[in-house]
């Protein structure tokens, strides 16, 4: 455990890793490899800015990565030692396939029935919890973590990764069952609910996509009216597929549609957007 904690708090060497990673790979060193399921279901929002968000996150994606290598290595009984040399640790649990981590997990699935689809008023008052809300670096952030605590439903949930062209996709549905997905959203407006809902909607069909699940369930929370709205569905396999093409094209360079401009004068990438000269013509 002490190694552990110490190499994943070791920015220097998780740099090194990810460098040496790529040139296993054969991957030019400023192209995006690691990125997360949610960076593509954030171009609902904009996909410029999903994708310089997932280029900026790319080390941490990677961090991710890593650990869940090492553990599910140690949990399948195949790390014996602790590897002496970065080329060594990178081949930990590289023949480790998502099947045999999903047997792991199943057992913690339970025998979960589809819910039905619901709209609801929530008596709970957002503000009257206080916590200390770890992991999170902007008020937006720890308003969604409360907002998933106090308001989401409760399904076993597990993190793994997936390859796609040259990327490898983090994934971790806020719930898994033998069935569905689960896929929960905040917002403080209820006039965005249409919005976030398309948003759980993509990030839904993605994780069925890779995690082999027919169904999935997603439900947007907004504080300004309590309300918390539920709807079922089918995964739609092209939908997810649709947006991985697209965020791979963005990252190639493509233009992609410019989004409403009130969205780029919140946007945290807008002072160094490639759209951004676009949007001033």
């Amino acid at each position: 455990m002490k190694k552990i904690e110490e190499l994943f708090s070791d920015d220097k060497r998780i740099a090194a890793l990810l460098s040496l990673e790529k040139n296993n790979r054969s991957v030019d060193q400023k192209q995006l490899v690691f990125a997360g399921l949610s960076d593509v279901s954030a171009q609902t929002f904009c996909s410029m800015k999903a994708v310089l968000r997932a280029r900026e996150s790319e080390a941490m994606y990677f961090s991710a990565y890593l650990r869940d290598r090492l553990y599910y290595a140690n949990e399948l009984k195949t790390l014996e030692r602790w590897p002496r040399s970065n080329a060594k640790l990178l081949q930990v649990g590289q023949s480790i396939i998502f099947e045999q981590v999903e047997a792991i997990e199943k057992s913690n699935y339970g025998n979960k029935a589809l819910p039905n689809e619901t709209s609801e008023v929530r008596t709970l008052d957002d503000d009257a919890l206080e916590f200390e809300v770890e992991g999170a670096d902007t008020e937006y952030a720890k308003r969604g973590i409360k907002a998933e605590f106090l308001h989401a439903e409760r399904y076993h949930s597990f993190r793994w990764h997936f390859p796609y062209g040259r990327y490898v996709f983090l994934a971790i549905p806020d719930g898994i069952t033998n069935d569905f997905v689960y896929e929960f959203k905040s917002g403080s407006k209820a006039r965005w609910r249409g919005e976030r809902m398309k948003e759980a909607a993509v990030q839904a069909d993605l994780y069925g996509y890779f995690y082999g699940k027919r169904l999935k369930r997603i439900q947007v929370y907004t504080s300004d009216d309590r309300r918390r709205e539920s709807k079922n569905s089918s995964v739609d396999e092209e939908n997810a597929i649709r947006y991985l093409k697209n965020f791979a094209r963005v990252d190639s360079g493509e233009m992609p549609k410019l989004p409403a401009p009130n969205k780029c004068r919140s946007c945290d990438f807008v002072a160094s957007c490639p759209l951004k000269g676009a949007r001033a013509k």
